[in-house]
């Protein structure tokens, strides 16, 4: 069986590594996600690998 990659990319922004790590903390957490995640990966895991970079001062990110 050959085997297909896909990758998904999110950009987001906060104002902290602090506020990300709340914000991520909760929703890893929450228990709608929990059930939907297990019903999902019934079949096994949707995600085999995932990585959390974080950039600073990309000129990109800049606000007017």
């Amino acid at each position: 069986m050959s085997r297909i990659s896909i990758y998904r990319v999110q950009l987001k922004k906060f104002g902290s590594v602090d506020m990300r790590n709340l914000n991520y903390d909760r929703f890893r957490n929450d228990p709608e996600w929990l059930e939907i995640r297990r019903i999902s990966e019934l079949e096994g895991p949707l995600v085999e690998k995932l990585e959390s970079l974080f950039m600073k001062n990309a000129t990109f990110f800049t606000t007017k």
